[in-house]
């Protein structure tokens, strides 16, 4: 279903039901590896989370059980109720249904699931990436919406130095003018993000902006 070689995002970014589609299938998409990032467990460490923390994009919930064995309440948003159900029983699995909660809506409007300013870290794991450019400064706003002043966005995105296949590659500049200035750069690490598509992970960003 995915070429590895192909570039799955552009301007026009990756429509919704190519997510549906993926998780329907019978094996996991590439960027599903049954644990968490080592990019997000760093930045875990670096301290750059808080509780309230919103995963966006959350997947199957790998990064979201981490974090919440790490002892942070976290909120995980995915459009695709698939792989929420994974998520809520990878939860239940590892002790920490208490201390995470997973909804299925989509990131552009996340009321009703994320009440406005009750957030103080966002975890955007390879999701703004896939999101066309129009749809951005709506997304934008939802974190907006959704954050104390303070919070941070923790983000890990390829970027522009990995020539695979794969979602859009995003550069430090494009991740500070998507964001605007209400949400300013606070720390830059070049990682890489794994992938079962890319051998040795992905040449990647984690970002660190404060509000």
């Amino acid at each position: 279903m995915l070429d590895r070689d192909e570039r799955i995002a552009d301007a026009r970014g990756v429509p919704p039901f190519f997510f549906h589609q993926v998780y329907d299938a019978l094996d996991l998409p590439p960027w599903e590896i049954d644990r968490a990032q080592r990019a997000v467990r760093d930045a875990m460490q670096r301290g750059w989370f808080a509780s309230t923390l919103l995963d966006v994009g959350c997947g199957t919930g790998c990064n979201a059980v981490m974090l919440a064995q790490a002892g942070f309440d976290v909120v995980g948003t995915d459009l695709v109720p698939a792989a929420i159900r994974v998520a809520q029983t990878r939860a239940m699995d590892a002790g920490v249904a208490s201390r995470v909660r997973f909804v299925a809506c989509d990131a552009l409007d996340m009321r009703g699931f994320v009440e406005d300013g009750c957030v103080s870290s966002v975890l955007d794991s390879a999701f703004c990436h896939v999101l066309s450019d129009a749809d951005r400064p709506r997304y934008v706003e939802e974190l907006r919406r959704c954050t104390r002043k303070g919070a941070s966005i923790v983000m890990l995105n390829f970027n522009e130095h990995e020539s695979r296949g794969g979602p859009r590659r995003m550069s430090i500049d494009d991740c500070t003018a998507m964001l605007g200035a209400e949400f300013r750069l606070d720390c830059a690490v070049e990682t890489r993000y794994e992938s079962t598509a890319h051998e040795g992970g992905a040449a990647a960003w984690l970002l660190r902006f404060l509000r």
